[in-house]
């Protein structure tokens, strides 16, 4: 196996990770608390209403403060 072929594979197991990181929510909750509830039942941590929710159906409830 070649040093690129490595290199290729690492990097894609580091992004695979991350994105199963975010995904699953364990990045947004260590950003802060959630901020709504979409309609699809996924939470938004969202930082400003404006577009909170836009790929899971829209915001459902903005959670209080």
């Amino acid at each position: 196996m070649t040093e690129e072929l490595k290199l290729a594979i690492g990097l894609l197991l580091i992004a695979a990770i991350g994105y199963l990181l975010w995904r699953t929510g364990v990045l947004q909750a260590l950003a802060g608390r959630p901020t709504a509830r979409c309609r699809d039942g996924s939470i938004s941590f969202s930082k400003h209403h404006c577009g909170t929710c836009s790929h899971h159906g829209g915001v459902a409830e903005f959670l209080p403060a």
